[in-house]
């Protein structure tokens, strides 16, 4: 692969278990019950968590980074990767529960947030020309991808 910072051309090697993962804009309607989720989250003034972002995860990902915490950003944000509990509408937001290892959290949807489904992919997708990310580990033996996401 290429990298986007002068083309410089890296090999990686594939992890046993690794992912080929591609993203898909999705809607507040997507959202469903007991789907694995990811969102970053303001606190607005009425005290509750605003997503600003949303990622539904496939189920090969469920409990990746399970929990709630701070985001290291200027937003003051907090990441939650949960499972969805229930939803509804309140004053044209989508109210969302969630539950994650040692608590559950209510997150707001406003209008106009970012969803984006992350779908597992094929073997295939990833063919020259095609700008990927890549995700993985370096060791003093190289590096090993575990995802590659299909841009």
């Amino acid at each position: 692969m290429k990298n986007d910072d002068g083309g410089v051309a890296e090999s990686f090697r594939l992890a046993p278990n690794f992912l080929v993962l591609q993203n898909k804009t999705a809607t507040l309607a997507d959202i469903k019950p007991s789907d694995f989720v990811a969102s970053a989250a303001v606190r607005g003034v009425d005290g509750k968590l605003h997503s600003t972002e949303l990622r539904i995860f496939p189920d090969a990902m469920r409990g990746v980074g399970e929990g709630q915490r701070p985001m290291n950003d200027a937003r003051n944000q907090t990441m939650t990767n949960a499972t969805v509990t229930g939803a509804v509408v309140v004053n044209g937001s989508n109210n969302i529960r969630v539950k994650f290892a040692g608590g559950e959290s209510e997150l707001i949807l406003d209008p106009g947030i970012p969803v984006t489904r992350i779908d597992t992919a094929d073997i295939g997708l990833v063919k020259s020309g095609v700008k990927v990310r890549v995700r993985g580990v370096r060791t003093a033996e190289g590096a090993s991808v575990n995802r590659i996401t299909v841009q």
